[in-house]
């Protein structure tokens, strides 16, 4: 019999057809597939990620708004040209406006960048935010686009 098999994993679409070599209903069920000759992809994302590894600072609002501000550290795991992943010890709701800052290599440090939630899933003791960046045209996002640029030439990706 042949079997068509499609799968999302890191931003890509991949599909492969293959043949079951064989099933069990013991202990679980389970079918058993040929190793696929060649398996189509395509990329489902707009930008490219870059993983990364950089602590940055998110907040609810700017960092001299206000003195009730209470600031989060957390990890930024990924970044593109859209926006980034980060590790952070709370949830947010989707559309929930955050600034983010961080100290970007070589660039400096590029504070209240606006970003807007998009996901949040719990990711064992913490939380994984996938952030938008809302203002392209901010000051800040320059540093993240020259350090993008950066990651780029020395061919970083995920």
């Amino acid at each position: 019999m042949v079997c068509m098999v499609r799968y999302i994993e890191n931003g890509l679409a991949c599909g492969f057809k293959t043949q079951v070599i064989g099933v069990s209903s013991r202990p679980y069920p389970l079918v058993f597939l040929e190793f696929p000759r060649s398996v189509e992809s395509s990329n489902l994302r707009k930008e490219d990620r870059y993983p990364v590894s950089l602590a940055g600072v998110l907040s609810e609002e700017r960092s001299e708004e206000s003195s009730d501000n209470k600031p989060l550290v957390c990890d930024i795991l990924n970044i593109s040209r859209g926006g980034c992943l980060v590790s952070s010890p709370e949830a947010f709701e989707p559309e929930t406006t955050l600034f983010l800052t961080v100290n970007l290599p070589e660039q400096g440090e590029a504070e209240n960048l606006e970003t807007e939630v998009k996901s949040c899933s719990k990711a064992g003791q913490e939380y994984q935010l996938g952030l938008n960046f809302a203002d392209l045209l901010d000051p800040a996002y320059k540093k993240v686009a020259a350090y993008l640029e950066n990651l780029k030439l020395l061919q970083v990706m995920v």
